[in-house]
């Protein structure tokens, strides 16, 4: 998801720009004696507050909206040079505290030293020698950016290091920071609203929980450069459906209906920062139950909305019909969407016999149209009479939305 990582660094920019400024006067801290100390600990001061503080934090984006991406942690950290160390090489700890699982994204600079080299590094334990994988660093404006890739939340350690062979000894290093977390565990998706993630491990899935409050639509949207894996899955995440690849054919969504009840999107990103957005349309299902209970369809009249449900067994249909008073060329038009198999139409007589071909619908927003024709071979019209029509699913997993009319 470019837009985000862009927004980010334009932000991060920003924010650092209010911050407290890091250049120091030379003439204000030049040394009177010659330089003895070593490495001390750290200052450590909220960039927002001037609190000093033990230990940093970071900021979790939620939506990945303009707004959300405002929201930053920032720190200063000042930390002298260490004397002992001859190749002009100074290391010093900070702890972060890491609420989630997901990607870590930190913008870092040296404020006050042109000709120093600088660089850090996260690890999972005080003693610095689990490294945390990074999956990018690169130089941004006035400052460096790297992501770090959290498998679990819990307490994490930043590592800075400054090497510079001509420092006064005397000259503290002053270090910026600053941070956001893309969430990268399973949680509740509310309606109609993005929710910005951070993928961790392609191979795994990540669980969006959602809700219907009656019988309808789940429309699962997804902001991402490649095409991702999608699932419906059941209150107890078995999946109901088949695979869905969200991609740019698909107009990135799948659509699936469902009753009412607590469903969860089993989601295998491709990105690293991907946003996810999950729409419920409730669909009050006009269709007839059997033959005898035939919906009437009219000849122009406004479309009929149905559903085909995740949980209806591949045995149910949904039963139409229509007349016509002479003969007549008829369309019979089902429009919708099946991101998981296909929608079935099918023609029978008034007596049950089937005829003609069926058409199927399959994808996303697709149109199928056709014009069933009875009697005079190469003819496509209609004799007078009454026509059914019968719309089933191809598979158990299969599930979509639909309206039919006729004209």
């Amino acid at each position: 998801m470019k837009k985000g990582k862009i927004v980010l660094c334009l932000l991060l920019t920003l924010v650092l720009a209010v911050t407290p400024s890091f250049n120091v006067n030379a003439t204000e801290v030049a040394p009177t004696t010659t330089p003895t100390t070593t490495a001390t600990a750290p200052v450590v001061k909220d960039a927002e507050t001037g609190a000093t503080v033990d230990k940093m934090n970071t900021a979790v984006l939620t939506t990945g909206s303009d707004q959300d991406f405002k929201n930053i942690k920032g720190y200063t950290v000042d930390v002298q040079p260490d004397l002992t160390n001859t190749l002009g090489i100074t290391k010093t700890v900070v702890p972060i505290q890491i609420s989630k699982k997901g990607i870590l994204s930190i913008y870092y600079t040296l404020g006050n030293n042109a000709t120093a080299t600088y660089d850090i590094e996260l690890f999972s334990d005080a003693a610095c020698t689990k490294t945390v994988y990074h999956i990018n660093k690169e130089d941004a404006d006035n400052g460096k950016y790297v992501d770090f890739i959290v498998k679990k939340s819990g307490t994490y350690y930043v590592q800075f290091q400054v090497t510079d062979s001509t420092s006064d000894g005397i000259t503290p290093y002053q270090l910026g920071f600053l941070s956001q977390l893309y969430n990268g565990s399973d949680r509740t998706l509310k309606n109609k609203t993005w929710a910005i993630s951070g993928n961790t491990d392609s191979s795994a899935y990540v669980y969006y929980k959602v809700t219907a409050s009656k019988a309808g639509s789940i429309t699962v949207n997804a902001e991402s450069e490649y095409g991702n894996n999608v699932y419906l899955c059941n209150s107890s995440k078995k999946a109901i459906s088949d695979r869905c690849y969200v991609s740019k054919s698909s107009a990135y969504k799948a659509v699936f209906a469902v009753k009412k009840g607590t469903y969860y999107i089993k989601f295998q990103p491709s990105d690293t920062f991907y946003r996810v957005k999950s729409t419920f349309k409730a669909i009050s299902d006009k269709s007839g139950s059997s033959m005898k209970k035939a919906k009437r369809l009219k000849l122009g009249a406004k479309a009929v909305n149905a559903t085909v449900l995740a949980s209806d067994k591949k045995g149910k249909a949904d039963w139409y019909k229509f007349s016509t008073s002479k003969r007549k060329k008829v369309n019979v038009i089902i429009e919708g969407t099946a991101s998981s198999g296909k929608i079935k139409v099918e023609f029978y007589l008034s007596n049950g016999k089937k005829f003609n071909d069926y058409t199927e619908l399959q994808g996303t927003d697709e149109v199928a149209s056709f014009s069933p024709y009875y009697g005079t071979y190469g003819v496509e019209s209609l004799p007078k009479g009454t026509y059914y029509v019968k719309v089933t699913k191809t598979s158990t997993k299969t599930s979509g939305s639909y309206h039919i009319r006729i004209k």
